[in-house]
């Protein structure tokens, strides 16, 4: 197994603890499997964010070396930009007489991770496609 695929092995296993983590200990469902606690919106951020990776992470897998070089680029720069993005959106839209966002936190972390998991896909669609005409 080349070195590049176990990595990506070894981050796949590592989201999928902290994605069991996020639901199991910060969501606490109750006994008919609904979220009681969610601290200010942490498990669904949390899930959001940690799935868009893992399934853009998948298909690298099977691709080569160059395709995974070039994803992880994009990808830290672009989660830590999601990241930033997200910590610094308004948890709540605020009041009557508040100040009002236009998108909350929990809002920006599920299109954030939608369009980043649709730039994975079309980078590595891409850069295989590239590839494989060479």
């Amino acid at each position: 197994m080349k070195n590049y695929k176990l990595k990506i092995m070894i981050f796949i296993l590592i989201i999928i603890i902290l994605l069991i983590t996020a639901v199991i200990f910060i969501c606490s469902p109750d006994s008919e499997h609904v979220c009681t606690k969610d601290y200010q919106g942490l498990s669904s951020i949390s899930i959001f964010l940690l799935g868009s990776i893992f399934f853009s992470t998948l298909p690298l897998l099977f691709l080569k070396e160059t395709i995974y070089n070039i994803w992880k680029s994009f990808a830290v720069v672009a989660f830590s930009l999601l990241l930033l993005l997200v910590f610094i959106t308004p948890q709540s839209s605020g009041g009557l007489f508040g100040h009002t966002s236009l998108f909350i936190r929990e809002e920006i972390a599920l299109y954030g991770s939608i369009l980043f998991l649709i730039l994975s896909y079309i980078i590595i669609a891409v850069q295989a496609w590239k590839t494989r005409k060479k």
